[in-house]
């Protein structure tokens, strides 16, 4: 299913969407654009494995979008946080949990814009999951945070950027000590719900959450450790072994959904309104990238193009904003030209060594720029 606003010739953008079907970069995919206050196209391609057969891919389908947990709702608990006065940005992890002694002499100075933009000097990742499965459910969050603490830094806080999920791991911690909610129901209550947005949920599979009609979730790969197909399970076994909530993964969501609440948070940016109770001036914070902190690239919780060959393609300027997701998710935010791409696949499905989505992602984001004469 494909709807598409005249009068822009798409035929290119569809014949790339059908190539990443035949050329197996993933089973199916949904692609949206929004530009200026108007979807402009929403298309549904190839095929979707929901857990109970192959079917038509459907612009309801929700996928689990891994790593773009990471902005969709870690990053938005942050702000909710920072709005309120109860967390400052530059609060130390020695100053957040001062009320004990918990935190290590190593990793008292880290701050939360070290952890919101990967310079906190902690690994990008660790099979944590292989230890936590033996301890009680109720108790792997405290081992897990434990572990967290002991982690040895790579390297001194603010010096390099190291993309991390165990940074991020750091930060729900935070949030959560801070609100005495979980991370799920900070972000549902504050966000999801007052923006009506009913499919942004937490591995619906495995938290036993009923799924608003007509959609359903598309799989993922088959795990061998768990000895099945994933579908409405986090792909994520980290997260999986949280409980399917996790700061950096366990999210899933529509297109749709995706791009309302992006929208939102661009119309605070452009100070249209303090909705939510969210400073524009805040937003905007955030969204620049900090240059004075390990390789400057970062803006707080999102990510901005590459200088080269940046998954955006060559067409999205120095101030966008995106994320990509291990399962083959993306979303990027071209704000100067007011344009949103974003693209759900679950390119995982026949391995997570299918890396044909490299090459793909960018093709296609200069495609729909070519196609809405947005080059120059």
């Amino acid at each position: 299913m494909i709807i598409a606003k005249d009068p822009y010739d798409w035929k290119r953008v569809n014949r790339t969407m059908e190539r990443l079907v035949e050329e197996r970069v993933s089973p199916g995919a949904v692609l949206l654009v929004w530009k200026s206050g108007e979807i402009l196209y929403h298309g549904a391609f190839g095929s979707a494995d929901t857990g109970d057969g192959i079917v038509s891919t459907q612009l309801s389908m929700i996928y689990d979008l891994a790593s773009l947990t990471k902005p969709l709702a870690t990053t938005l608990a942050i702000l909710h946080l920072v709005s309120g006065d109860l967390l400052g940005i530059e609060s130390s992890l020695r100053e957040i949990f001062r009320e004990s002694d918990e935190i290590p002499p190593d990793k008292r100075g880290i701050t939360v814009r070290h952890l919101l933009t990967h310079t906190g000097g902690l690994p990008a990742y660790r099979p944590y999951y292989k230890t936590l499965c033996h301890v009680d459910e109720k108790s792997r969050w405290k081992e897990l945070w434990n572990v967290l603490l002991n982690e040895p830094l790579r390297s001194d806080p603010g010096r390099e950027t190291c993309y991390s999920d165990l940074g991020f791991l750091v930060l729900q911690e935070v949030v959560e000590r801070i609100s005495g909610e979980s991370l799920w129901e900070l972000v549902r209550e504050k966000f999801y719900v007052p923006l009506g947005l009913n499919t942004l949920l937490f591995s619906p599979g495995q938290l036993n959450i009923k799924l608003p009609e007509g959609c359903r979730c598309v799989a993922t790969e088959f795990c061998p450790w768990r000895k099945k197909r994933i579908c409405g399970e986090v792909h994520d076994k980290n997260a999986y072994v949280l409980g399917g909530v996790a700061a950096h993964a366990g999210l899933f969501g529509t297109a749709e959904d995706i791009c309302r609440l992006l929208v939102f948070l661009y119309r605070r940016y452009l100070g249209e309104s303090t909705e939510l109770g969210l400073d524009p001036e805040l937003v905007r914070y955030f969204w620049k990238p900090h240059r004075d902190l390990g390789d400057g690239s970062r803006a707080l919780g999102f990510d901005t193009p590459s200088a080269r060959g940046s998954s955006s393609g060559s067409h999205f300027g120095p101030a966008s904003v995106g994320h990509l997701g291990f399962t083959g998710t993306s979303f990027w935010f071209e704000l100067e030209k007011e344009i949103l791409v974003i693209l759900l696949t679950n390119r995982v499905y026949w391995g997570r060594d299918n890396d044909r989505i490299r090459a793909f992602r960018p093709l296609v984001h200069d495609e729909i720029m070519e196609c809405l004469g947005l080059t120059g």
